[in-house]
C-alpha cells in the first residue's frame, strides 16, 4: 500500500473506541479527560513559574466549575443552534447518554461559542470571591486551552464526525466511501497546535490581558476558514452560503470586539 493510499483510508483505520480488558473506552470521553488534565496541570505550573497569586485549591475549584460550565454552555448552544426542531420532539435526549438499545454513546453535539460563553461569564463573576485578578487567571489558563481544543479535534476524526466537503484533492481521506476533507485534522493544526503557540508567544511578550479575547478571536478566524472545506450539518445546510459556525463566529466576533472597548474605554 502507498502512503497515498494509506492517508486517504486512515480513517478505516480508526475506531472511536478502546477496548480494555473487555470494557468500551470511548475516546470523545478520553479527550475531555485528557484536555481538562492538560489545562489544569499546565496551569499549575504556570502559577508557580510567574508567582501568581492563585492558591491551588482555588485554581481547582475554579477549573473543575468553568469545565463544567463549558459542557452546560457548549450543550446549549448545540441544541438552540443546530437541532432545535430534533430536540424539541425529543428532549430527554439532550441529556440522556444512552441509544434507544440501551448502550451508552455519550452526548454528542457540543458548540465552542457556547462553551466559552457559560465559562467565560462563570469566571468573570467568580474570581472576585476568590480575590483572584482576571489577568493572573488568563495566564494560569488561557495559553493551553488549545490542548483541551486539539484532542477534542483528535476525537472528532476518531469518530468519523465533522468531516469535510467532497473534494479531489490528494488530501481527502475516504469518509463512508467517500474522499471528502479532513476538516477536523485542519482545525486540530489551527486551533489546537498554532493557536497554542500564538497564545504562548503572546504570554511571553507580557500582553497577557486580553489572553481570553485573543484565544476566543484566534479561534473563531481560524474556525471560519476551515468551515469553507467542513461540510455542513446536514440538518440546517447554509445560509446564504455560509454555515451556522461561520455565523455564530461572526457574531461572536463582534461581541469580543465590544467587551474590548468596553474594557479600554473604562480604563482611559
Amino acid at each position: 500500500m502507498s502512503f497515498l493510499d494509506f492517508w486517504q483510508n486512515l480513517p478505516s483505520f480508526v475506531s472511536p473506541s478502546l477496548d480494555v480488558f473487555g470494557f468500551s473506552i470511548q475516546y470523545y470521553s478520553m479527550a475531555y479527560l485528557f484536555g481538562f488534565l492538560a489545562v489544569y496541570l499546565v496551569g499549575l505550573k504556570s502559577i508557580n513559574k510567574f508567582s501568581l497569586k492563585i492558591k491551588r485549591k482555588d485554581f481547582e475549584n475554579l477549573c473543575t466549575n468553568g469545565f463544567l460550565m463549558a459542557i452546560l454552555g457548549g450543550r446549549v448552544f448545540y441544541v438552540l443552534f443546530y437541532n432545535l426542531s430534533y430536540f424539541v420532539e425529543r428532549p430527554l435526549e439532550i441529556i440522556w447518554p444512552f441509544d434507544t438499545l440501551g448502550n451508552f454513546v455519550g452526548i454528542s453535539g457540543m458548540s465552542f461559542h457556547g462553551g466559552f460563553i457559560f465559562a467565560f461569564l462563570y469566571l468573570l463573576f467568580t474570581l472576585k470571591k476568590y480575590d483572584i485578578s482576571f489577568k493572573d487567571f488568563q495566564i494560569a489558563l488561557v495559553p493551553q486551552i488549545p490542548i483541551a481544543i486539539f484532542f477534542g479535534r483528535i476525537a472528532n476524526f476518531l469518530n468519523g464526525e465533522l468531516y469535510g466537503r467532497v473534494t479531489e484533492s490528494k488530501i481527502g481521506m475516504y469518509f463512508n466511501d467517500v474522499l471528502r476533507h479532513p476538516s477536523q485534522l485542519y482545525e486540530a493544526f489551527l486551533e489546537g497546535v498554532v493557536l497554542f503557540f500564538i497564545l504562548n508567544y503572546i504570554k511571553k511578550t507580557g500582553q497577557s490581558k486580553f489572553l481570553g479575547a485573543y484565544l476566543a478571536g484566534f479561534y473563531i478566524l481560524f474556525r471560519i476558514s476551515v468551515e469553507f472545506f467542513r461540510e455542513p450539518d446536514s440538518q440546517l445546510g447554509l445560509f446564504w452560503g455560509i454555515s451556522m459556525g461561520q455565523i455564530l463566529s461572526i457574531l461572536f466576533l463582534i461581541l469580543i470586539f465590544l467587551f474590548v472597548r468596553v474594557i479600554k474605554s473604562k480604563e482611559s
